[in-house]
């Protein structure tokens, strides 16, 4: 999970549509009649079966389209580490599933990012137009129907582009490999394929709100305080 480089925008952040605005929550289930979607409004609509996958996630969080953005109701479904996936997803406001499916009713497209997390979009967005909040993600789209791949996941770490700080970003291809090394190159750091940043003298770690993005924070540049001040995310102090 690699570090957020300081110069322009991040096509994963949620300014360029790789996370949605949200302040509420569309609950799930396994079952097809408690489960829910959001309708225009965001009030909450009856949904059928769950969407199968080919490889079960570690859970799904729910966000709830705001009257503003009808167009952005999403489901993710994240692959990694539960603990971290719920916590994201609190940081979200969204309602958190252990592994649970994405709902297939109302279902317009799922938008694979680049770290292996489906971004499942829901109407009255349509499939044109999830398709489009896709591209800006670096992400691949899947029509509704379509088959998706189980991901298959790589860290890249990154250190030295900005003092006290290491990033590490999980990728599930390598077009994003190449891409997030690049970028890391470009910010002055040092790549490692494979390895995740060092423990020794790390003072807490943030998970981002960018799918796939961990950064830790070392002494003597960050004390704990400082380092949680400048996580956007769900930090973890270490021990």
């Amino acid at each position: 999970m690699l570090l957020v480089l300081s110069c322009g925008s991040d096509p994963r952040s949620p300014a360029a549509g790789g996370l949605p605005s949200t302040s509420g929550v569309a609950p799930s289930t396994s079952t097809p009649a408690p489960s829910a979607v959001v309708t225009a409004q965001g009030s909450l609509a009856p949904t059928g079966d769950q969407a199968t996958t080919t490889s079960e996630p570690s859970g799904t969080c729910f966000l709830r389209a705001l009257p503003a953005e009808p167009d952005r109701a999403y489901c993710f479904a994240y692959f990694d580490d539960e603990g971290a996936s719920s916590g994201l997803c609190d940081q979200l406001k969204g309602k958190w599933t252990k592994g649970g499916s994405c709902s297939t009713v109302g279902h317009q497209g799922t938008c694979v990012l680049p770290d292996g997390t489906q971004r499942w979009s829901y109407a009255p967005a349509t499939v044109l137009v999830a398709e489009r909040q896709c591209a800006p993600t670096n992400g691949k789209f899947y029509k509704p129907g379509e088959p998706i791949p189980p991901p298959s996941r790589r860290v890249l770490s990154c250190s030295g582009q900005v003092r006290g700080m290491c990033s590490a970003t999980t990728v599930a291809s390598d077009g994003a490999l190449a891409l997030e090394r690049q970028r890391c190159i470009d910010a002055g750091g040092t790549a490692t394929e494979g390895a995740d940043c060092p423990m020794k003298g790390r003072v807490g770690s943030c998970r981002s709100l960018i799918p796939g993005l961990n950064e830790s924070y070392y002494a003597p540049e960050f004390s704990r305080e400082a380092a949680q001040r400048e996580c956007l995310g769900s930090f973890t102090q270490q021990d």
